[in-house]
């Protein structure tokens, strides 16, 4: 098993990143917010386009798989990322547990003999799959969670296994969790990803529309945002949309995601001096999270 370094061995900037991804998981209770979790805080560590979640469900005896993607991906692609009996899947975790239960990247060609499905991850830039999982406590054959990383052309290092090694207990804490918040509100899950419609080309953001998706990205709800910009939850609303088309994202967390790959949220914030529970009373819902 590759040794995961202590964060006093790390170059600084992957120290601090490392800490800055520790500290911000504690607030992940949502999807949209473990999306925008990963994608502000995986980069220089490990890739983050594409990642597949995958947790024991006892009622099916299985994986289920979530996929979060920022890049628009073909749905036979997306469907051997979240299908547990997928050729890549059953690869994937069949080789890790013989493996030795340890952090590994795969090349494309390990897990798809498929030509077909090979030759479309390879033309998505799809060349290596970073994987680790977690085991069951009394049954170390069986898993209690998966995951399953990708970047298109993104150049895997020993130091992309040595980091997952090292944050896997977060990262599988982190998405239980979501996954548990989730089913006390009775949200369900996407039946399947959602392919982004097509980007209006040309139409960079705003200063008002990075001003609402940092908001976003922070987790507010148009209400909150509303209440700091000093307009209402309807204008948040209006413009969310407009962003939504500008990116051609298909939802608010995969519009954070676009935005912050593209550093366009860098330096944007929000003026917190006033803290939101002056806007909404503790135990507030906040429901108009997902509401775009």
């Amino acid at each position: 098993m590759p040794d995961s370094p202590a964060l006093s061995d790390l170059p600084t900037p992957d120290a601090e990143a490392v800490l800055r991804l520790l500290q911000a998981a504690t607030g992940v209770q949502r999807r949209h917010q473990f999306f925008g979790w990963v994608q502000a805080n995986f980069r220089s560590l490990l890739p983050r386009a594409l990642v597949s979640c995958g947790s024991y469900q006892r009622n099916q005896r299985s994986l289920s798989f979530d996929v979060f993607n920022s890049v628009v991906l073909s749905q036979q692609i997306l469907s051997q990322f979240t299908n547990p009996q997928s050729e890549l899947m059953r690869a994937a975790t069949t080789t890790w547990l013989e493996r030795g239960r340890r952090s590994i990247v795969f090349a494309t060609e390990e897990l798809a003999s498929n030509g077909a499905i090979r030759r479309e991850l390879e033309a998505a830039g799809l060349g290596q799959i970073l994987v680790h999982g977690v085991s069951r406590p009394q049954r170390p054959n069986e898993l209690e969670s998966f995951f399953a990383l990708a970047e298109p052309a993104y150049p895997m290092q020993p130091s992309n296994e040595r980091y997952l090694e090292m944050l896997l207990p977060c990262l599988h804490s982190t998405y239980l969790r979501m996954q548990q918040t989730e089913q006390e509100l009775g949200v369900k899950p996407p039946a399947r990803p959602v392919a982004a419609p097509a980007p209006s080309p040309g139409l960079p953001l705003t200063g008002r529309e990075k001003q609402i998706l940092a908001g976003v990205r922070d987790g507010m709800s148009n209400a909150q945002i509303g209440t700091l910009l000093n307009i209402s939850a309807l204008t948040v609303k209006n413009h969310i949309q407009k962003i939504l088309k500008k990116l051609g994202a298909a939802n608010r967390a995969q519009a954070v995601a676009m935005a912050t790959s593209q550093g366009a949220l860098a330096l944007v914030g929000l003026d917190l001096s006033r803290s939101t529970s002056d806007c909404f009373p503790a135990g507030a819902c906040t429901a108009s999270h997902l509401i775009v």
